[in-house]
This record gives C-alpha cells, sequence and structure tokens, in this order.
C-alpha cells in the first residue's frame, strides 16, 4: 500500500531506515538489551542517513507525506520479524557473539 501513495525512492529508504532504530528500541524493552552511547549514536546515524534519502533535495521536505505513515508500519513490521528472530534463538539457545540481541 505505501508505494501506492509514494515512489521507491521515498517508500523504501524509511522502511530500511527506520528498522534498525526500532529494533533497537524493540530489544531495550522486550529483551532489556541497552546500546552503549556509541552504538545508539550510531544506529540514530545510520536511521537519519538512510531516511534522509527519501527528502526532496529543492524543498528537504517528504515527497508524499501521506506514505509516511503506511512506510513506519512497513518499518514496524520489519523490527518486529527480526526481534522476534532474534529472541526465538535466544530462547533456543543459540549463540552468537556479534549479535547483542542474540547473545545472552
Amino acid at each position: 500500500m505505501a508505494y501506492q501513495h509514494g515512489d521507491f525512492g521515498q517508500v523504501y529508504p524509511i522502511a530500511r531506515g527506520s528498522a534498525p532504530l526500532l529494533v533497537t528500541l524493540g530489544a531495550a524493552v522486550f529483551a532489556g538489551e541497552l546500546l552503549g552511547f556509541l552504538p545508539m549514536l550510531g544506529v540514530l546515524f545510520l536511521t537519519v542517513g538512510v531516511m534522509s534519502l527519501s527528502l526532496d533535495t529543492r524543498t528537504g521536505l517528504t515527497k508524499n507525506p501521506r506514505a509516511i505513515l503506511l512506510v513506519l508500519g512497513t518499518g514496524a513490521l520489519i523490527a518486529s520479524y527480526t526481534l522476534v528472530g532474534g529472541l526465538g534463538a535466544r530462547q533456543a539457545g543459540a549463540r552468537t557473539s556479534h549479535c547483542p540481541i542474540w547473545a545472552t
């Protein structure tokens, strides 16, 4: 639905850019995983950088504000399955050291 209201250049960066921030927030709430200052700063820079690709270069505004709610829902779904997968791997006893949500 988001593609019906916004073009690919707006929708995709917002969906993919919002997901890392939403995963970070979800990991804090549901898994008690808190990032330090520098990793959190990295997530914020990544989110702002990717989402800024959806801004109109002349005005600095979004090209179609109506698509934003739909695409943030898409970002929330991406974050949800990432979080559920990480929590499931943790519950199953999978151990990885490179992903803080999976490591215990």
